[in-house]
């Protein structure tokens, strides 16, 4: 069991810009169940966004795991909606959620919300609902502008007690969250009233546990082990990737057989604190039924997935022949759109969703904000670039053929609806970081393995032309120029997003 949370700051005490537990503030806020929109707020379902931070969609249960790392998500997804081919918009943090929670796309450098955006919470927070955010994640911070919408928002750390895993010992756990979130939810979800008697509630958790290190649970040994491993790669791809571009050295070198090792421990590590978040997710929502939250309308996503060792490392080849497994394969993410980083769940429950439903046709998660509030019966803003998923969910959307973006700084990447095709072109230099330009046919290379870029002239040229075309229609003001505050900085050297000599 992970350690208990820090006692509740007083409501007297002055929190620090890095540190606040303001939940009982909530007292003083006016009730907004009589703001705008067309449809009576009793009408309107309690929302409730779980976004699970670094989660690969290819990890859970329901999208084709083999393991059982989510057996509570998968009945979710069994009785609402489950999108299979779902995309983030960045493969980190800070730009996928300023992507998701605006429904903005990214055509330039950009990693806090644009100043005219309307973010989901307010345009929940308009329509009268109460609207409550928690983040474990240190990136997404009121100081960086995450909290506009939301009447509360929790970004409060817990003390460094763990120096081995201090990129997120200050993170709270998801089990923290859900304890942190019990004066808030009490606050809107007065005791004996109906949902109909009360305004909606709006509430976003952001849970940071499957992020790096990765971390076991010895109650979950027996029902998902994870392997010692024999020394052996996990896969015949792995061993041939291996073998044709790296240089292993004997087999009795015990250095490079204990890597082999590493990268199957590690990626059971990862199982585990996915069965973890399984079972805190299902604690959260018996929770919120025991305080009159008993039909909401239920999102799970994720900011971006994890490199996981399933492709190599984009380093210099000269480089990669003196690496060990455990390096010569790709376990982060952040700097680059590989389809492990980019592919991530997008659940859909509760009222207004079919039952039973899988959707195969791509969707994004800038399409999220659009899809909850037409659910929610609210008007759509004008500021969004995202389309709402309701039709598409309930086959009212014949001939949906949407394009797949997404950006990072020095590259960008579409997938073309209507082929399949997948390219990423890289638009510039950012220092230690090889972006290599490529082209990949999904269709008949799902797991994009075979680089055409150099072999189909034609089709490159015209879906660069497709990415100008979009960088056109969707102009977004980069915020690059802006220098990044100490506090920040620190963050994301923490969180491995740049080196000590590197400026964001």
């Amino acid at each position: 069991m992970r350690p208990s949370p820090p006692p509740p700051v007083a409501a007297t005490a002055t929190p620090s810009s890095r540190a606040r537990l303001p939940w009982a503030a909530l007292a003083l806020a006016t009730t907004l169940a009589a703001c705008g929109g067309s449809q009576p707020v009793a009408s309107r379902p309690d929302v409730v966004l779980v976004v699970f931070d670094t989660l690969r969609a290819d990890r859970l249960s329901c999208y084709g795991y083999e393991r059982p790392t989510s057996p509570v998500i998968d009945a979710l997804a069994a009785r609402g909606t489950r999108f299979a081919r779902n995309s983030s918009q960045a493969p980190w943090t800070k730009p996928s959620m300023a992507s998701m929670l605006t429904s903005r796309y990214l055509t330039d450098y950009r990693d806090v919300f644009e100043p005219e955006a309307q973010s989901l919470a307010a345009a929940f927070r308009e329509a009268g609902y109460r609207t409550l955010g928690t983040t474990a994640n240190m990136l997404v911070s009121r100081d960086e502008g995450f909290d506009r919408g939301f009447e509360f928002f929790d970004d409060h750390r817990v003390p460094n007690r763990d120096t081995k895993h201090k990129r997120k010992e200050i993170a709270r756990t998801f089990e923290q969250l859900i304890d942190d979130l019990e004066g808030p939810l009490a606050e809107v979800l007065p005791e004996g009233q109906s949902a109909g008697e009360r305004a909606p509630l709006f509430l976003y958790v952001h849970v940071m546990d499957p992020h790096y290190p990765y971390r076991s649970y010895p109650q979950l040994a027996e029902s998902l082990p994870i392997s010692d491993g024999d020394g052996l790669p996990r896969s015949e791809w792995q061993r041939a990737e291996f073998e044709r571009r790296g240089a292993p050295p004997g087999a009795d070198d015990p250095g490079w057989k204990q890597a082999w090792t590493t990268i199957s421990r590690e990626s059971g590590r990862y199982d585990q604190e996915l069965r973890y978040c399984d079972q805190l997710f299902e604690r959260l929502f018996a929770r919120l039924e025991q305080l009159g939250v008993s039909e909401p309308l239920v999102a799970v996503a994720a900011d971006h997935g994890e490199g996981l060792w399933d492709r190599v490392s984009p380093l210099e080849e000269a480089r990669l022949a003196s690496r060990a497994p455990s390096e010569f394969f790709y376990r982060d993410h952040g700097k680059h759109l590989i389809p492990e980083l980019l592919e991530t769940p997008l659940i859909l429950a509760g009222p207004g969703v079919p039952d039973g439903k899988v959707v195969d046709e791509r969707v994004e998660n800038v399409d999220l904000m659009p899809t909850l509030l037409e659910l929610a019966g609210i008007e759509i803003p004008s500021s969004v670039h995202g389309t709402s998923l309701v039709d598409l969910m309930w086959g009212r959307a014949p001939g949906w053929n949407k394009d797949v973006h997404a950006y990072v700084r020095g590259a960008r990447l579409l997938i073309e609806g209507a082929s399949g095709l997948r390219l990423v072109e890289p638009d510039g230099f950012v220092p230690k970081v090889e972006i290599r330009p490529s082209l990949f046919a999904l269709e008949a290379d799902p797991d994009a393995r075979t680089n055409l870029w150099s072999e189909d002239s034609a089709d490159v040229a015209r879906l660069r032309g497709l990415i100008e075309a979009w960088r056109r229609d969707y102009p977004t003001s980069s915020n690059l120029a802006v220098p990044k505050d100490p506090a920040t900085l620190a963050d994301l050297k923490a969180l491995g997003y740049i080196d000590d000599d590197e400026e964001e």
